[in-house]
């Protein structure tokens, strides 16, 4: 299956926690199959980002397309440390179609994740790898940017 069903607002699944994902199944061919299909069901969709909730899994997986690498799997993430500097920015969301507000998130996280080859990835993101990056991890822990502790206010327009 190439394409995965969209799980949309309104729907309990999107405001769950997920579950660690167990790094000894990592390499089972129906979880790598999952991660393929996340990628493609991502791009499908135009999305930058897809993280398991959205397509009925609570498990913390989230796909994130890099500004440098391309779409790219993070098992189990987190935020180790981050920037007290802000940005605001217009985010939509695959999960609730046409709708568009400004968050403020931090400007560079420092991330720690496992990739889909079970190493562990450590690194920095600043802009806009930072900005979707914190979006997705939301969703891991049941936060929507519509949310009002995240949400600073919607827009009425369509972004280019």
């Amino acid at each position: 299956m190439a394409h995965l069903k969209l799980v949309l607002v309104p729907n309990e699944i999107l405001h769950t926690p997920c579950d660690p994902i167990d790094p000894a199944n990592l390499q089972d061919p129906l979880f790598q199959t999952l991660i393929s299909d996340m990628k493609k069901t991502m791009k499908h969709e135009n999305g930058v980002g897809l993280a398991a909730p959205q397509i009925g899994k609570l498990i913390r997986l989230m796909i994130v397309d890099l500004e440098d690498r391309g779409p790219t799997a993070f098992i189990n993430p987190i935020i180790i440390g981050s920037s007290p500097h802000k940005v605001e920015s217009e985010e939509g969301c695959l999960s609730i179609p046409k709708v568009f507000g400004y968050v403020s998130r931090s400007k560079e996280v420092d991330i720690e994740a496992l990739g889909e080859d079970g190493k562990t990835i450590k690194t920095t993101f600043k802009d806009y790898d930072s900005i979707v990056y914190q979006h997705e991890l939301d969703h891991l822990n049941g936060i929507l940017f519509t949310d009002p502790d995240r949400l600073i206010r919607y827009t009425t327009h369509t972004p280019l």
